[in-house]
């Protein structure tokens, strides 16, 4: 009988992320190709994406090596520590191809299975326009380490030099629709609120939204702001809400699986994001026939959407 193909797909985490959401897609689509699929997630958080049942799901917790990046020295050793770790993760695995998503963790992954031989396909998901020119030698290095390279966008291949043996692809997201809630449409819950939605990090502007809500907010003050995601910047942001004299209207939701279970026919969907690949969360908000509202974010934006 013809061994399974075995393919080990790595998660930064398995939390909210337009990212995660794509990788579990296609994990979930090569279980029913017949392959045998593993997700290790780099971080103990809870997950809350919809993932196959049958696919073995393993963490790493990456994330309490960042907690030292005050200690420039114990970060170094629980790094290497951590890489070290990592590989020795992926040889007990021992999976027959590697499929990476986001740059930095390509990077990361590159450098723990260097000398393995276990071929590693990377995507690209962020703008690299947005990146300095050291990083963008260090991600190109990478890439041209692995066996394929996915880009959500064509321009985001163009800011790499490829060698030619590295296959490349350019393929988009796919829209996603959810499990939606039936009383979309009808009103039945008659909450007014906006919402936004991502990792908490400082590329989402997440604090741009909440400075728009305040000034919204005095003009319409029947309605709320709910914040769906976790990450980095939680503290930073609910300073901010308590400043500005908003903890009564603001909710911060953290992760859940579906986050268009509550709206209404008077919800608001905002992406505030300083840049993106292909937001895959304002195209479920439209699926899901939610007004939208959006920054013009390069390269994959609400102008990628318009065209």
């Amino acid at each position: 009988m013809r061994k399974r193909n075995h393919l080990l797909f790595v998660f930064r985490s398995l939390g909210t992320g337009g990212a995660q959401k794509i990788q579990a897609f296609v994990a979930n689509a090569c279980v029913k190709k017949g392959y045998e699929v593993t997700i290790l997630s780099l971080s103990e958080k809870k997950c809350t994406l919809d993932i196959d049942p049958s696919i073995n799901v393993m963490t790493l917790d990456y994330d309490k090596v960042a907690l030292s990046k005050e200690n420039p020295i114990k970060y170094l050793l629980n790094r290497l520590k951590y890489l070290l770790r990592y590989r020795k993760k992926v040889k007990n695995i021992n999976p027959d191809v590697v499929i990476v998503f986001l740059i930095d963790i390509v990077r990361l992954t590159v450098l723990s299975l260097k000398g393995t031989g276990y071929p590693i396909i990377g995507s690209e998901r962020a703008d690299p326009s947005q990146f300095k020119i050291s990083k963008i030698r260090q991600y190109n290095n990478a890439l041209n380490k692995c066996v394929g390279v996915v880009y959500q966008l064509k321009e985001a291949a163009n800011y790499y030099n490829i060698k030619p043996k590295v296959v490349q692809e350019v393929i988009p997201n796919p829209a996603i629709a959810r499990n939606t809630n039936e009383k979309f449409g009808i009103n039945q819950n008659d909450e007014l609120f906006i919402f936004g939605a991502g990792r908490l990090a400082i590329q989402k502007r997440f604090d741009l939204l909440i400075d728009a809500f305040k000034i919204v907010h005095k003009v319409h003050p029947e309605y709320r702001l709910k914040i769906y995601g976790d990450g980095p910047e939680m503290k930073t942001l609910k300073n901010q809400v308590n400043r500005l004299e908003l903890l009564e209207y603001v909710d911060f939701m953290g992760d859940v699986r579906n986050i268009f279970q509550d709206t209404n026919d008077e919800s608001i969907f905002v992406l505030s994001s300083d840049y993106e690949g292909i937001p895959n969360v304002i195209t479920e908000a439209l699926l899901n026939g939610v007004p939208c509202i959006s920054t013009d974010c390069s390269p994959g934006g609400a102008r990628l959407l318009l065209d």
